[in-house]
């Protein structure tokens, strides 16, 4: 089975908050990861790592799962009508994002809930949305 996970990176971002999930999920079996960001010129991060992205917005391939780091550049980058479009258009089965979780409403105190970040994107918020099917007669009376 292949997996396929996609990370935005902007200037700025903590630079752990992309690694650490890009080491664990790289070594699933059957993975794939896209490090995406607006062009390939490579990306400063908040600390002395400069990340090269693998792919721009436009090259990437259909993503089941689309990773955005936070960092001291969420703010900047929130901002950036490039990569907020190219958050909500792209194909990814879920999105793990602290972007998102600041732009779809400011909650206070914690992240939005799930149903809120995937609405903002045109998402489907359910599980039985997401995989496509009603839910109706799946778990019987």
């Amino acid at each position: 089975m292949s997996f396929t996970t996609g990370f935005v990176v902007f200037p700025n971002l903590t630079q752990l908050d992309f690694t650490g999930p890009l080491q664990v999920l790289h070594r699933l079996p059957g993975a794939t990861t896209h490090i995406v960001a607006r062009t390939r010129e490579p990306v400063p991060s908040d600390g002395p790592l400069t990340i090269p992205p693998t792919v721009t917005f436009a090259e990437r391939p259909p993503l089941d799962l689309l990773c955005v780091p936070g960092g001291f550049g969420v703010d900047q980058a929130m901002e950036d009508e490039e990569t907020i479009a190219f958050v909500r258009r792209a194909s990814a089965r879920e999105v793990c994002d602290e972007l998102l979780h600041r732009r779809v409403h400011p909650w206070r105190g914690g992240p939005p809930p799930r149903e809120a970040r995937h609405d903002a994107l045109g998402l489907p918020s359910s599980p039985a949305a997401r995989r496509g099917d009603s839910g109706e007669g799946a778990r019987g009376p």
